[in-house]
């Protein structure tokens, strides 16, 4: 029965939240093994051990972009859950933070994702536990992250020591519409002191004033963690091995120094650019050609985003937009896509568009065009820039590289509507098998569909031109009979986002179809309601006449929700 417990309580807590770092975890721990004995430094100073092992709470572990700092994060974890966590008296908890995912990752998905690994890490299910469980079957409500805190401080005292260990804190939130960092850290500064708290970031006075380390160190590449590397991705290419091999016995009297040593002396002790300067080495076919390379290795990651951009410029017609059009919607995609959601993406951005390779490209090609500039998740299968500083570049020289990201905004915008509007989408509702096909047949529907809303809306948030957006949904007359896939109609997104610009263009069109409901019962003053987007609520219900007592599959009115809310 134990054991019952723990899957269906684990199994609520990560419905509760949406986010894994277990695929992450997963993913930087093979990288680290491929070159193995990497970070092995940081678990032998005095700072780290008397983290583990003393009094010392709050170790901040701070470096510049591309140090390495997510890679010894995935090492420290392995070494506490393998090595510390078997004993049944400790735990290790981790959060990978990641720019690209800012707005899932708050505070409501973060505390129950914390509370099902430590759950999950002590396999038992507390009174504690199984009382807030039961309190969500009574209410249907998700606990409150003062609750979630409560009993997470309740098991963290059952213990003698649980490890938080916390990566990028400098990519979590923290501006006004979303401030989770301050939220966060000081939830955790206020768990009981058996709680020692690890994070890593750049180095960030705000950052050491907000979390109050006890200690700190600095994070810098080693340089015989870097050769190992580079001999690393030496050997994993048979044809880059004999070439290395050839050039540095044909040059070895003359300049003393190997290949791997002169790559290495390039890098600043960054692991980020020895890994871009062998991803751009391991495309040479010529001893020729990787003597000049070499020569010529950029000294800053900047300066490789320059090169690459140049190289992409100078291909054929097809192939740059290809890669302009990939790099736009890494950039400024909503959340991560899968290489088939890309893809579709991109076949759609071809439609009308002659530069553009029309219909589908193979993934190979799409990856060549880019130059080094994108990634795909070996776990997750989500395609990425290479590093977030890519696309902290790429968001710098958005103006010269995109014309304006209120133009890639548009042009995202419209080629959603275009996608969601083709022939096979038309069904006005769909059954549950019938979704889950048209997710397996076309996988950039659900991206289509669920936000389609947020770029037209950032449209608004960058320019004052309202022609812009209503020159999209006239271009799109068939928009109204758009549904997601809970059901939501375009003004459930309206309602849901606070977008209401676009509930005001859509209301003519939609003014019989304002109490429409989605699969759980809910309308878009439902959703306007429990978003607490109060000029919406005024407009749906004022101007257009929503319905204030309709229920929804839980029997709750919008009056309800907005009294949940407070």
């Amino acid at each position: 029965k134990d054991n019952r417990d723990v899957s269906s309580v684990l199994e609520w807590l990560l419905q509760l939240s949406t986010l894994d770092f277990g695929n992450k975890q997963l993913e930087n721990i093979r990288t680290a093994r491929k070159a193995e004995g990497t970070g092995r430094w940081l678990l032998r100073t005095d700072q780290f051990r008397q983290w583990r092992d003393g009094d010392k709470r709050t170790l901040w572990c701070h470096g510049i972009p591309g140090a390495g700092k997510t890679i010894l994060t995935s090492i420290i974890v392995d070494q506490l859950m393998t090595q510390r966590a078997d004993n049944g008296t400790t735990a290790c908890l981790y959060v990978y933070f990641d720019h690209r995912e800012q707005k899932r990752q708050d505070v409501k998905n973060l505390f129950p994702n914390l509370l099902a690994q430590l759950v999950r890490a002590r396999d038992h299910v507390s009174r504690e536990v199984n009382n807030l469980h039961q309190a969500f079957r009574r209410k249907g409500m998700p606990p409150t992250p003062d609750e979630y805190l409560q009993v997470l401080a309740s098991e963290i005292k059952s213990l003698y020591r649980v490890y938080i260990v916390v990566d990028a804190l400098d990519e979590c939130a923290h501006d006004a519409e979303l401030n989770t960092r301050n939220e966060f850290v000081g939830a955790l500064r206020r768990l009981p002191k058996t709680a020692h708290l690890l994070f890593t970031s750049r180095l960030d006075q705000s950052i050491r004033s907000l979390i109050l380390p006890d200690d700190n160190l600095d994070v810098v590449a080693q340089e015989d963690e870097l050769k190992i590397y580079v001999r690393s991705r030496i050997c994993g290419r048979a044809d880059l091995k004999k070439l290395v091999d050839d050039k540095d016995k044909a040059t070895a009297s003359k300049e003393g120094s190997s290949f791997m040593e002169k790559v290495v002396r390039t890098v600043a002790k960054q692991f980020l650019l020895a890994r871009l300067h062998m991803d751009f080495l391991e495309s040479k076919i010529s001893i020729k050609d990787l003597e000049a390379g070499i020569c010529n290795l950029p000294q800053t990651p900047d300066k490789v985003y320059q090169l690459a951009l140049q190289r992409i410029a100078e291909q054929e017609t097809s192939k740059h937009a290809l890669a302009i059009g990939t790099l736009r919607w890494l950039v400024f995609a909503q959340r991560p896509l899968t290489m088939a959601e890309l893809l579709g993406a991109l076949a759609a951005n071809s439609v009308g568009n002659s530069q553009m390779p029309q219909g589908l490209v193979s993934e190979d090609t799409l990856t060549s065009a880019c130059a080094g500039l994108l990634v795909v998740d070996p776990v997750t299968g989500a395609v990425k820039l290479a590093h977030y500083t890519t696309r902290e570049y790429l968001e710098n020289n958005a103006s010269t590289i995109f014309d304006s990201a209120v133009d890639s905004q548009s042009i995202m915008a419209e080629t959603c509507l275009v996608y969601l509007l083709s022939k096979e989408f038309q069904t006005v509702r769909e059954t549950p098998a019938e979704i889950a096909r048209r997710k397996k047949d076309h996988p950039f529907h659900s991206y289509a569909a669920d936000h389609w809303g947020n770029h037209l809306h950032m449209t608004s948030l960058t320019t004052t031109d309202k022609e812009q957006q209503k020159r999209l949904l006239d271009h799109t007359p068939g928009l109204i009979h758009v549904c997601d896939d809970e059901g939501g109609t375009p003004l459930h997104y309206a309602a849901s986002n606070g977008a209401l610009e676009i509930a005001e263009l859509l209301g003519s069109r939609l003014a019989g179809r304002v109490d429409e409901k989605d699969i759980s019962g809910n309308t878009p003053l439902h959703r306007a309601a429990m978003g607490e987007h109060v000029d919406m609520v005024t407009f749906l219900a004022g101007r257009m006449g929503a319905d204030v007592n309709a229920l929804n599959r839980k029997k709750c009115t919008p009056l309800h929700a907005a009294a949940n809310k407070g």
